[in-house]
């Protein structure tokens, strides 16, 4: 079983570089940040297996 971190604020800078580290040690990463640009860039560059996003204003 894989474990689980919720990153948030993982759209940039520290947390960003957390859910990366973190995703390349093996973990199952939930990323959460208020801006979905980044968030979406941040799949695509992972090309990640799993994506989903729920957006709330």
């Amino acid at each position: 079983m894989s474990e689980l971190a919720v990153i948030t604020g993982a759209s940039s800078g520290i947390g960003r570089a957390m859910a990366q580290r973190l995703a390349t040690e093996g973990l199952s990463v939930i990323s959460v940040g208020r801006r979905s640009a980044p968030l979406e860039a941040l799949a695509q560059e992972w090309d990640v297996q799993e994506h989903a996003a729920r957006l709330r204003q």
